[in-house]
């Protein structure tokens, strides 16, 4: 996940979506869906 996180820039389909996170036995995210914009630029900062 950390490499897809450095690597892919990601954007959440809906816009307003609030994260729910289930967290037994790890932690896991309930009906996040995102949208690959593209590979990030490692000679610029990542933004959040």
């Amino acid at each position: 996940m950390v490499t897809v996180l450095r690597e892919l820039v990601l954007e959440p389909l809906a816009p307003d979506h609030v994260l729910r996170v289930r967290s037994f036995p790890t932690m896991q995210p309930m009906g996040l869906r995102v949208r690959v914009l593209g590979r990030r630029t490692h000679d610029a900062p990542a933004t959040a």
